[in-house]
């Protein structure tokens, strides 16, 4: 099959495990802590919006202009991502 050569992002987060593993060798444990913590949020978000833009083009095979679609877990996350994909698409949105 076809391989993928890594693209820019596989190297961001290469980079970003090395910086990690480097400043949890050189730092506090409470340091240490804090970093996790923000990572334990951004972490996910920003993967969340990665996939969710790969996601995204098939959503909307189908145009949602005028529709009202009804969204669990907007508040957040990839909920929030996917319910800014439904507006700017032109749906009218309903968050639960």
């Amino acid at each position: 099959g076809h391989v993928e050569p890594p693209d820019s992002h596989m190297l961001l987060y290469a980079a970003l495990g090395a910086v990690v593993l480097f400043f949890c060798v050189t730092t506090s444990p409470q340091a240490v802590a804090r970093l996790l913590l923000h990572l334990a949020v951004w972490l996910p978000y920003h993967c969340g919006r990665h996939v969710a833009s790969f996601l995204a083009p098939s959503f909307f095979w189908k145009s949602v202009q005028g529709e009202v679609v009804v969204l669990t877990g907007g508040a957040g996350g990839i909920g929030k991502l996917i319910a800014t994909k439904f507006a700017a698409a032109g749906a009218t949105l309903v968050l639960l």
